[in-house]
Order: structure tokens, then sequence, then C-alpha cells
């Protein structure tokens, strides 16, 4: 989470440790986190450590191989080929399902 870099601290090198010793990685993608350079390198990061993928579609984002044919196929791939948590829907019910599939995920029912 970026609220974890210290001040005077290279961010960029503080980032890519606290992604790569994570266990997983949540990756909340809408129609514009694809153009993101930071974006893709983070995804990039997560990949390379052998992090757990959690993509989260919301805001109307979906995933289509010609949209996106300048993805590096790694980062195309895992988007592409890991299963996701869709908000399908702008409302609270549907960010409520999405959240609770998520806290489940992790062992952690409500």
């Amino acid at each position: 989470v970026d609220m974890q870099l210290q001040a005077g601290s290279d961010w960029q090198a503080e980032l890519e440790h606290n992604i790569k010793t994570s266990d997983y990685f949540i990756l909340l993608l809408s129609n514009t986190t694809l153009e993101s350079t930071v974006a893709l390198q983070e995804i990039t990061w997560a990949i390379e450590g052998g992090i757990t993928l959690i993509p989260i579609w919301h805001n109307g984002f979906k995933f289509n191989q010609e949209q996106w044919h300048g993805l590096p196929k790694k980062i195309e791939h895992a988007v592409s080929h890991t299963h996701t948590i869709r908000v399908l829907e702008e409302n609270p019910l549907t960010y409520d399902t999405a959240l609770r599939e998520l806290l489940n995920r992790f062992g952690i029912n409500i």
C-alpha cells in the first residue's frame, strides 16, 4: 500500500520491496489502470515476485485483448487468466459483495 512509504525514501525501491515481499497483490482494474506505467510496473513486480494476484474489475472494466494488445505478455496473461472479482454495477451492494468475496479469499467470513 502506498501509505506505507517512508518520507525521504526511494519510493520506487521501497514500493518494489513491499510488493515483492507480500503474499497477495490486489489489482483494482478500471478502464484506465492499464494505461499507467506505474501500475504496469507494480503488476510486473508482483508477477516477478510470484505474488498471488487478485484482480478486481470495477467501473465498467472488461479485459479485451484487442484493446490492450500492447501489454507485456506476462501482464496480459495474468489479467486474462486469473479469476477475478467483478463489480458489475457501481452501487454499495455490489461493492459489499466484492468485498465479502475478497475477505472470504483470506478466510474471513462475515
